[in-house]
């Protein structure tokens, strides 16, 4: 996958064998890229300049990236997640303290609403190739009875 100019491009000889073995692998994979360079570019766009561009419009540096998981209903994604030396970036993509993303968060809460067990929950997730503990599963369960007694 490679960023050109606004455009992303897939090299089909990377994905194609591995989407016609393995789709749920493949989608993963290409989701897993493509979160990384929208993530890259929104960090670009956050400190005023890309890799290795002198700007005067730079209002930070880099300052490495540290590797972060993300639980969605593809599998596990290996996210590089930058970070800048002076300000805090956040990204739009998810929620700097999340390890799941919503989608899959709305199908346990959705699951829970209709009265099934955490795991039993948990079974059905690990049968997405994505470990979650039952306690997770318990702790989103928790957030929703916060909510309703709001």
């Amino acid at each position: 996958m490679e960023l050109k100019g606004k455009k992303i491009e897939f090299d089909l000889e990377e994905f194609l064998p591995l989407l016609l073995s393995d789709k749920q692998e493949g989608f993963r994979r290409i989701a897993e890229q493509f979160l990384n360079t929208v993530m890259e570019k929104e960090f670009e766009s956050f400190i005023g300049a890309e890799k290795h561009e002198r700007s005067d419009e730079r209002s930070d540096y880099r300052n490495g990236h540290k590797e972060r998981q993300l639980k969605t209903t593809l599998g596990e994604l290996n996210l590089l997640r930058p970070y800048a030396r002076n300000r805090r970036f956040e990204t739009k993509l998810f929620e700097n303290s999340s390890r799941i993303d919503k989608a899959l968060a709305s199908m346990i809460v959705e699951s829970y609403l209709k009265g099934v067990s955490t795991r039993k929950v948990e079974a059905v997730i690990s049968e997405l190739d994505i470990e979650l503990s039952h306690t997770t599963v318990s702790n989103l369960s928790h957030e929703l009875d916060e909510l309703v007694a709001k």
